[in-house]
């Protein structure tokens, strides 16, 4: 990297670094307003727009499946009306994010005709510092027979036995109005090989 490159990065690097210190100090004074009963409108103030971008920008966040072995090509999985948990379950890795920010994170089912189902992790929103401590897993995913009639399920997804799928994982940072910028939200490739789901009451695809 040339000398110039090199000095902008640092000098992008010294105004996030800055900025961070300016936010927690916010957050310290409002802390302390409230519970002086002091007003806090002159507290707060809305963090500038190139700063935002620059943390953005700095901050890529990328995610390693930790059991990718147990997944095969066109693999087949188990589901029921009244659901199954997903087997295997994903276990990943995430780095990469922000640590002083709120991230969302969730599966995407991709469906080969476009059917598409999504489920939230059941800790999101949560500090970028804690989601790449811990291992994220999947465990309480359950995979549901699609039914036309029945419009959400909020533990798992509902999948149709005529489609192959692929999963992806979505990260999103969380602004305290709950709004997610377009700009801080990566899709990234999580189970690449496409897998069939089957009826448990059903016989075994062969």
């Amino acid at each position: 990297m040339s000398t110039g490159k090199v000095r902008v990065a640092h000098a992008a690097i010294g105004q996030v670094a800055a900025d961070e210190r300016e936010r927690l100090e916010q957050r310290r004074a409002l802390v302390v307003a409230r519970l002086r009963g002091l007003p806090t409108a002159s507290v707060t103030s809305t963090p500038k727009k190139s700063v935002r971008k620059a943390t953005v920008n700095l901050y890529q966040p990328s995610v390693s499946l930790l059991n990718s072995s147990l997944y095969n090509c066109q693999m087949r999985m188990k589901i029921s009306a009244r659901g199954r948990r997903m087997m295997p379950a994903p276990k990943a890795q995430l780095t990469g994010l922000h640590p002083m920010e709120q991230y969302n994170v969730w599966l995407e089912f991709v469906g080969s005709s476009g059917h598409r189902e999504c489920f939230r992790h059941p800790d999101s929103p949560k500090l970028g510092s804690s989601w790449m401590r811990d291992t994220v897993r999947f465990d309480r995913v359950k995979l549901y027979t699609y039914d036309e009639n029945r419009r959400v399920v909020h533990d798992g997804a509902m999948l149709k036995t005529s489609q192959l799928y692929s999963v992806d994982m979505h990260i999103a940072q969380v602004e305290d109005s709950g709004h997610m910028p377009r700009s801080s939200h990566r899709k990234l490739s999580f189970v690449q090989p496409w897998f069939r789901p089957f009826n448990a009451g059903d016989p075994e695809p062969k």
